[in-house]
């Protein structure tokens, strides 16, 4: 990824980023944003299989501060990957699904609860676009992204 494809997409990314930010009442939030150029690479629970997220988010919710960090090649390779649906809504989907961590992580009381936050972030994020889309005029409400197999959104409490 060059220079300025790795500019582009933060500047889509923040754009993004900043249009839900206001939608969904995190204005109140101190967010800071990490732009990271190498692919985000984890290893697997047994420590056996690579996988790379996308982005990841360190949340304190008492003091309403967090940290988003976007791992900008994986974000371009999840955001590209067959089948193409639609890659401005497969972003937008990312970017929603990483800020509605910051609405549910004080409801984790451990870490045995990731999964669920995940479901809960993932329902939460389609919810206000199916709700956006519905104010638009479109009314169907199907899944709008294939999935977010790629995103390690795993939320650091501090």
């Amino acid at each position: 990824m060059n220079d300025k494809e790795f500019s582009d997409l933060r500047d889509e990314i923040l754009g993004l980023s900043m249009k839900w930010i206001r939608a969904t009442g995190l204005s109140q939030w101190m967010i800071d944003f990490v732009w990271k150029r190498e692919p985000g690479a984890v290893l697997d629970e047994s420590n056996s299989v690579m996988t790379f997220r996308s982005a990841e988010v360190s949340c304190s919710w008492r003091y309403m501060h967090a940290t988003l960090t976007f791992y900008v090649p994986s974000v371009a390779d999840y955001i590209d990957k067959e089948p193409v649906v639609d890659r401005e809504e497969r972003l937008e989907t990312l970017v929603l699904h990483e800020l509605c961590h910051l609405l549910v992580n004080e409801t984790r009381q451990d870490e045995d609860q990731e999964s669920h936050e995940e479901r809960v972030v993932t329902q939460l994020a389609n919810a206000f676009l199916w709700a956006r889309n519905y104010w638009l005029g479109s009314r169907d409400n199907k899944p709008l992204s294939t999935s977010v197999d790629n995103v390690d959104t795993t939320v650091l409490s501090s």
